[in-house]
C-alpha cells in the first residue's frame, strides 16, 4: 500500500516594515486611482483581508471603527481598524463613485474591480517601490530553492499577521495573541494561524551581529522553523483527539 506523502507546510514570505511603508506610499494621491489603491493596499496589510475580501466589501460593511467581512465560505468576522486606515477609507467612502453602487472599491466608471486589475496594480507599485511582492513556492526534489511568483497580493495579509503578532501595526498598543489573530484572520484552525510564528531572520543577525543575514542561511532557518510548525500541529492534534 503505497503511503501518502505529507504536504510540507511553508512558512509564509513577509514584507520587513520599510518595505510596506515604500509600498503604500508608492500611489499618486494625487489622483483618483491613486487613493482608492493606497485604502485598498492599507486594508490587505493593515487589516490583513484578503484580496477577495477587499473587493467585496460594501460602505454598509464600514460600521464605526469596524468592518463586517464575509471570508472563506461565507464565514463573517469583524475587523476593527486603527485610526489612520479608518480615516483614509471613510475619505475614500466620501470620494468614490456615485456609480459604485453600494462597493466600496470599482474603477472610476463604477464596475467592480478584479483580482486581475489587483495583482497588476501590485506588481506596477512594487516595482516604483523597489519591494520584492513576491511568493516562494515550496521546494521539491526536482526544485530545492522553490520558484518566485510575480507580484502576489496574499503577501500583503502575511506581513499585517506577522506585524499584529509583533505589535508593530500602527497605533498598536501591544501584540495580539495567537488566539486573536487566528479569529482576526478568519481561521477555523489554530494550526493554520502558527504559521506566523516564525522569526524575521534578517533583523535577528542585524541586531545581534550587526550584518545581513546570507541566503543560504537564511533558508536553513526557515526549514527549522518549518519543522517546528508541523511538530507543533502534530502535538496539537493530538491534544484534540
Amino acid at each position: 500500500m503505497a503511503t501518502r506523502q505529507r504536504r510540507r507546510r511553508v512558512v509564509p514570505e513577509r514584507l520587513t516594515q520599510s518595505e510596506l511603508e515604500r509600498l503604500l506610499a508608492a500611489p499618486s494621491l494625487r489622483c483618483p486611482t491613486g487613493r482608492r489603491n493606497h485604502v485598498l493596499m492599507r486594508l490587505m496589510a493593515h487589516a490583513a483581508l484578503r484580496c477577495d475580501e477587499a473587493l467585496q466589501l460594501r460602505a454598509a460593511d464600514v460600521r464605526d471603527a469596524e468592518l463586517r467581512v464575509q471570508g472563506k465560505g461565507g464565514k463573517a468576522r469583524v475587523v476593527p481598524l486603527d485610526r489612520d486606515t479608518e480615516h483614509v477609507l471613510r475619505a475614500w467612502l466620501a470620494e468614490r463613485p456615485a456609480s459604485a453602487n453600494g462597493r466600496v472599491f470599482t474603477t472610476l466608471g463604477g464596475r467592480p474591480l478584479s483580482t486581475r486589475y489587483v495583482r497588476a496594480m501590485l506588481e506596477r507599485e512594487a516595482e516604483a517601490a523597489d519591494v520584492p511582492l513576491r511568493r516562494r513556492t515550496a521546494p521539491s526534489e526536482a526544485n530545492p530553492e522553490g520558484t518566485w511568483s510575480r507580484a502576489w497580493p496574499h503577501l500583503l495579509r502575511h506581513t499585517g499577521a506577522s506585524m499584529a503578532l509583533e505589535g508593530s501595526l500602527p497605533g498598536q498598543t501591544r501584540p495580539l495573541t495567537l488566539e486573536e489573530v487566528r479569529a482576526w484572520l478568519g481561521h477555523s484552525h489554530l494550526t493554520t494561524t502558527s504559521i506566523y510564528l516564525h522569526a524575521d531572520t534578517r533583523a535577528m543577525r542585524e541586531a545581534l551581529r550587526g550584518e545581513p543575514e546570507p541566503e543560504d542561511e537564511v533558508a536553513a532557518l526557515k526549514a527549522q522553523l518549518a519543522a517546528l510548525t508541523e511538530r507543533l500541529a502534530r502535538v496539537e492534534a493530538k491534544r484534540g483527539a
